[in-house]
């Protein structure tokens, strides 16, 4: 049901070392080599990284690791839009996403959010969307 971009995501540069990290992790020092296969730990690997969202909190803002990531299956399904007609806020200390229309929404209309935040230039969020979910963005913003 979700994406999981596992041709396009061996196409990067980064898919040899997240090979070797994550599969290795999984099978060898987890010792779960008998349980998930190469292609099962991928698609796993995949649909995390192309569905989860940042938590854009300020107490996450001068994280020295990496912005924490969460998935919210419902949210998960919104499509991109440089105009998105929803919003999201964490609620109840980062426990709860609330995904909000910021506009009137028909019934049978797209549901969007924007992927890549809102402030940054077109050629930069472009850049973004092609690298991180593998499409080419043609919004009007």
């Amino acid at each position: 049901m979700f994406e999981d971009h596992i041709q396009d995501r061996k196409m990067t540069s980064i898919w040899n070392s997240d090979r070797k990290k994550v599969v290795q992790q999984i099978r060898e020092k987890w010792k779960l080599q008998d349980h998930f296969d190469e292609d099962e730990i991928f698609r796993v690997e995949g649909i995390i990284d192309i569905n989860t969202l940042e938590l854009l909190e300020p107490e996450f803002e001068h994280s020295i690791v990496s912005t924490p990531r969460a998935f919210y299956p419902l949210t998960s399904f919104c499509s991109h839009n440089c105009i998105n007609n929803t919003f999201r806020t964490l609620k109840r200390d980062g426990k709860i996403l609330q995904t909000r229309a910021k506009m009137d929404i028909s019934q049978g209309e797209e549901i969007t959010l924007h992927y890549a935040g809102g402030f940054k230039g077109r050629i930069l969020r472009r850049t973004l969307l092609a690298e991180g979910w593998f499409f080419a963005c043609r919004c009007k913003r």
